[in-house]
């Protein structure tokens, strides 16, 4: 590898996501790129045919997995690395009361811990680099109380948390943390949401086609092509960017409306976002009653 190259590794970087356009973004601007996923195959040959690019299996709920890839990305570099994207993310939408709580466990194993074991892994290589940044990616469902999206929002809030928390912590190691609050992209993040449907007792069966829609996007507004997304954000880093960015279709504009609205206003837009037959639940509860 050349010695002068500044490098970047980026988790989740399967076919049709962020972590793969970030990839190509970042390769564009001259930097060795370490695209990583589980699966290696799930990497686009589009990337991997690359030059400077090296696919590399990595598993963020794996310590083991995260060694390996600390060790062999440190052999090529010689012991630096000069930006890490925690990317990987796992995405749920259920109701709260029929989310199964392992579920919701997995669901942080990736999106909270996964960002920390791998930044903690990776911190000694980006001491080693000068102006070293770490982004971390959150999304607009953290800054939000969106019905059905309890868990996947209280994972991101929780990651926008650690990673404006970490951003002080590691300022002082000469290391940049950006964290971004990604609106509506044009992604298949939910192509891997495992199915669960609605246990036949539960409350929310009026509204379940209405739920499957959603999983499968057929019923939210259109996102920001993940090309675009990739580029704003990269062009936001490469800038000198720390702290929160927000990139997506009306996305500042979104958090801005909720820290100025009456709370009951704002509940108001979330329940309208969600099943117009959102009434029938109560209904049904009543029906039960009977």
């Amino acid at each position: 590898m050349d010695p002068t190259k500044r490098t970047v590794l980026i988790t989740g970087c399967s076919s049709g996501g962020i972590g793969a356009a970030l990839a190509i973004e970042y390769h564009q601007r001259g930097y060795h790129v370490f695209a990583t996923t589980r699966n290696t195959k799930k990497i686009p040959t589009s990337l991997t045919s690359l030059p400077s690019v090296t696919a590399l299996a990595l598993d963020v709920t794996s310590p083991q997995s995260i060694e390996a890839a600390v060790k062999e990305v440190s052999e090529i570099t010689g012991g630096r690395l000069d930006v890490l994207v925690n990317n990987s993310g796992a995405a749920l939408t259920a109701p709260a009361l029929d989310t199964d709580v392992e579920q919701a466990r997995g669901v942080f194993e990736v999106n909270v811990l996964g960002v920390l074991a791998v930044t903690k892994a990776f911190t000694p290589l980006l001491v080693r680099a000068k102006d070293a940044c770490i982004v971390n990616n959150s999304s607009i469902n953290g800054e939000t109380n969106l019905p059905f999206s309890a868990i996947y929002g209280a994972s991101k809030a929780a990651t926008t948390a650690l990673s404006e928390t970490l951003r002080l912590e590691v300022a002082p190691l000469g290391i940049r943390v950006v964290t971004v609050i990604t609106g509506i992209i044009e992604t298949n993040l939910h192509d891997n949401e495992p199915e669960h449907p609605l246990p036949s007792g539960s409350y929310y069966k009026p509204v379940e086609s209405w739920l499957q829609d959603r999983i499968s996007g057929k019923n939210r507004p259109p996102g920001m092509p993940v090309e675009e997304f990739a580029k704003q954000l990269v062009r936001k880093c490469e800038g000198g960017a720390k702290g929160k960015v927000y990139v997506g279709p009306l996305t500042p504009l979104f958090v801005y409306l909720k820290w100025w609205m009456p709370s009951f206003v704002w509940d108001y837009f979330m329940l309208q976002s969600g099943p117009k037959n959102f009434g029938e639940v109560a209904l049904a509860v009543k029906r039960k009653q009977q």
